[in-house]
């Protein structure tokens, strides 16, 4: 069982941690907890978009239209969603972004060894050398999947409608790539 920090162990911190499976197969790396409320484990649109795409890879798992009861789903299967930056960074400059994201590497490599899982999926590609790095300095053999869109801005401008479509599709690609390989 992984135990946090006190610093670590902010509100959207021990949320995210009571969603931890206790086999971690599948970890998902962002790069931090958006700003103004919105999180994964609140119910938000990416846990939309997650759940949409389960629905596409295992159309026969009972999968639970709710959200919030689709995160339990989410957990019981051994899946995770982690941060490489526990500190809320989306509205931050560039720099302060990088800096963060740097300073990330070695907690998320700790975090990757104690969950063990047998894959790592990066769902935002500009974190994505980050999260390989993290792995390396600590020689975690998980296989990893690196998909979504390079930045943020591009991510908005897609409309709701095709941005569901597109990257459900995309998530449930991974979701199928990673059923293959019998990890799920």
């Amino acid at each position: 069982m992984i135990i946090l920090s006190t610093l670590e162990m902010n509100p959207i911190e021990t949320l995210r941690h009571s969603y931890l499976p206790t086999v971690c197969k599948v970890v998902l790396i962002g790069e931090s907890a958006p700003d103004g409320g919105n999180f994964f484990y609140k119910g938000d649109t990416l846990c939309t978009y997650t759940k949409e795409a389960f629905c596409i890879a295992f159309p026969d798992a009972n999968i639970p239209n709710d959200n919030m009861m689709f995160l339990n789903f989410f957990r019981d299967h051994g899946f995770y969603l982690d941060d490489l930056s526990l500190i809320t960074i989306n509205n931050a400059g560039p720099q302060t972004r990088q800096q963060h994201n740097r300073e990330g590497v070695p907690a998320l490599a700790n975090r990757l060894k104690d969950y063990k899982p047998e894959v790592v999926i990066c769902i935002m590609l500009a974190i994505s050398d980050y999260v390989i790095y993290s792995r390396k300095i600590l020689y975690i053999s998980s296989r990893i999947s690196i998909f979504h869109r390079n930045r943020r801005a591009e991510y908005r401008k897609i409309s709701p409608s095709k941005c569901s479509k597109n990257c459900s599709n995309n998530r449930s690609t991974i979701l199928l790539t990673i059923k293959s390989w019998e990890v799920i």
